[in-house]
């Protein structure tokens, strides 16, 4: 295809299919805007993946103000994390697995994208889950229709239908899509305030802690909004590829991120723990414990909030994992890459509805995998900061070319360094997880919290910037002068920092 063939304004395209893969977006088709980020945010947060978010808390014990200050905690603590990810694609121009080259190695960016892809798999397939689910259900009350697996299966089939479809079109038709979904859905989300008001109780103190003791229950309560913010570490780096770096300033670029976590996700999870503290079963199913209580007119409203649940959080999730699916096997392209990973979620909803409730299970392992996930967000993060947010963009695209070597070839396409400090802040963190699968060892020492996602923070911190200064890099790999200095160890055992390096002293 010739240049002259791809859309111009393919950020804004709703009537082209997007031609850019994870290659580099040239500055004359960049025409998103930090705005934007906020929007797609908001837009995929008014769903019942996001909402059910706010239920944890609650069906956990906590009461209501427990609930909305562990949200709320969350959102914030998450979008913080959450704002250097969003600031790596404008500069290098391309998705975050494939910028992770300069810290993982143009092999081991591979790391980030089979944990982007199994998130986004699952995501996708939760979304289409609870968007068939919530559509059946409010039917079934309305107009009496049957609510089993048939039923179910249909719905499920339209939403994935639907959802390919928006995600092969791309980030134009996406976009569309969720500023579509943010004020309608969010306006009926509103408009159900108002709905339930009259049974809503403020001092609703909640039930019994399930972790225990208030402390545990609440951090675990304030985790779930937390790791969904910043789970979009690896998938932002889609949206934000299209701002021009020479027209929206980086502050501009992190606003629309960090209000996109707090007000675009913060909203809809503390609406679902609003009406969970009026639910006659905390515990029970959060959808058809909402649609049991809610007014006959407003299960309409529920109606259309089920179809933004299926729709634009499954395209958010499906759009990415397409370029996920291209960034591990640069042979398949966007549009391919992402039928197939509609066709594996879809694969996944019918195993999980024909087969078993694993709609619980699910919610579980995805607050696991975000261990390994919160692992590979810091040590880009700190290489972001570490290299002053400057990288070869060309040298980016070598293993897309199909060629080995280069300035981030690091050894044999890895980079020991980033991989040592991914794996020692995985392994910490897992065993500072307390959930329903298990509780670590390390939770104890920390008073009973589940703090294993601050313990893959600071692990995988402390070790990457170590090993920055112990064991140097080549100077080549710097566009500029590095952050973290290097250290020379003398035979006494001592640090001495010193100003260059010899390239040989960095292999």
């Amino acid at each position: 295809m010739s240049p002259s063939e791809v859309d111009a304004r393919p950020s804004g395209s709703l009537t082209k299919v997007e031609q850019h893969g994870i290659d580099y977006i040239p500055e004359e088709h960049r025409s998103s805007r930090p705005l934007n980020v906020f929007w797609i945010m908001f837009g995929s947060a008014v769903t019942f993946p996001v909402i059910l978010l706010g239920w944890v808390p609650v069906s956990l014990g906590l009461g209501w103000w427990a609930s909305f200050s562990a949200i709320a905690v969350g959102a914030v603590i998450g979008s913080l994390l959450l704002v250097p990810m969003a600031l790596l694609s404008p500069s290098t121009g391309t998705n975050n697995p494939v910028s992770s080259c300069p810290q993982f190695g143009v092999v081991g960016r591979i790391v980030g994208s089979v944990i982007a892809l199994v998130i986004s798999i699952l995501f996708t397939a939760l979304s289409i889950w609870t968007g068939g689910d919530s559509i059946t259900a409010t039917l079934h009350r309305l107009l009496g229709i049957d609510n089993g697996m048939g039923m179910r299966t249909i719905w499920y089939t339209a939403l994935t239908v639907l959802v390919i479809l928006v995600a092969v079109y791309g980030h134009g038709m996406m976009l569309f899509l969720q500023k579509l979904a943010a004020p309608t859905a969010g306006g009926l989300m509103l408009v159900g305030v108002f709905a339930f008001a009259p049974k809503f109780d403020p001092s609703f103190a909640g039930s019994e802690y399930a972790l225990g003791g208030f402390w545990p229950t609440w951090v675990a309560g304030a985790i779930p909004t937390l790791l969904a913010v910043v789970g979009y570490g690896l998938a932002i780096g889609d949206w934000t590829r299209y701002i021009s770096p020479t027209r929206h300033s980086n502050a501009s670029v992190a606003a629309g991120t960090f209000w996109g976590g707090v007000v675009g996700m913060g909203l809809p999870a503390l609406w679902g723990a609003f009406v969970a503290t009026m639910f006659a079963n905390p515990a029970g199913n959060f959808i058809d414990e909402v649609i049991a209580m809610s007014p006959a007119w407003y299960v309409l409203c529920l109606l259309y909030i089920g179809l933004a649940s299926g729709s634009a959080q499954g395209t958010v999730n499906m759009y990415s994992t397409g370029l996920d699916l291209s960034s591990i096997i640069p042979r398949i392209s966007r549009v391919p890459g992402t039928l197939f990973v509609g066709i594996s979620a879809y694969a996944l909803v019918l195993a999980g509805t024909f087969f078993g409730d694993i709609q619980a299970q699910l919610i579980v392992f995805l607050d696991v995998l975000t261990i390994p996930f919160v692992a590979f967000v810091t040590v880009i993060a700190i290489g972001f900061w570490h290299h002053r947010g400057q990288y070869d963009n060309y040298a980016l695209q070598s293993f897309v070319r199909g060629e080995s070597g280069g300035k981030y070839w690091f050894h044999h396409g890895w980079n020991y360094r980033a991989l040592t400090a991914f794996v020692a802040g995985t392994v910490l963190g897992l065993l500072g997880v307390n959930d329903a699968w298990y509780t670590g060892p390390l939770v104890p020492l920390m008073g009973g919290l589940g703090l294993g996602f601050l313990v893959t923070i600071v692990v995988s911190a402390a070790v990457y910037i170590v090993l920055l200064a112990l064991v140097p890099e080549d100077p080549a790999v710097y566009v500029s002068s590095p952050r973290v200095r290097a250290m020379r160890v003398s035979a006494q055992g001592g640090a001495t920092a010193v100003d260059g390096f010899e390239p040989s002293e960095a292999l």
